[in-house]
């Protein structure tokens, strides 16, 4: 991952569905339009789709919980993932309910549908997808004393 941020900058964009009472402010597109990587959450895509004047239509890197379903990270699409310019998924280890991973190279993914998608999306459209470092994630979820959410393991 580190070829994908050193020494750039980066917009990281929530999937936040207020995104409405923004509208006034022109100077937010501007600003994530300018960094080098646009990251965004989650069901980021959808909102990229919904409010592109707001959070731009580009996402370089998509951090996704893969659990693939409508209240977590979203559903995965692999069209709308192809066609958005996504060159990277990024996810979390499989973790306890503290948000301790024990298992290198584990993650949440538990539907064979998921990683069917993602095989799918890296032989046909060469989006890769990785998983968060184990000791880096737990010492994270050590800070917050919890499971870190998606986004605040992306920060």
């Amino acid at each position: 991952m580190r070829e994908f941020f050193e020494g750039k900058s980066v917009a990281l964009v929530g999937p936040a569905d207020y995104l409405e009472l923004f509208r006034e402010n022109s100077e937010n597109l501007k600003k994530i339009e300018e960094c080098d990587v646009i990251v965004k959450l989650n069901s980021g895509i959808n909102l990229s789709k919904k409010y592109p004047e707001l959070v731009s239509k580009r996402i370089d890197i998509l951090y996704n919980s893969l659990l693939d379903n409508c209240v977590n990270g979203g559903v995965l699409n692999i069209s709308e993932i192809a066609s958005s310019g996504i060159k990277h998924i990024r996810t979390t280890p499989k973790s306890n309910m503290k948000g301790i991973a024990t298992n290198p190279g584990e993650s949440n993914i538990t539907k064979k549908e998921t990683l069917e998608k993602l095989k799918t999306l890296f032989e046909n459209h060469n989006i890769g997808t990785s998983i968060m470092d184990m000791n880096l994630y737990n010492l994270v979820s050590t800070s917050v004393k919890s499971k870190p959410t998606t986004g605040v393991v992306a920060i």
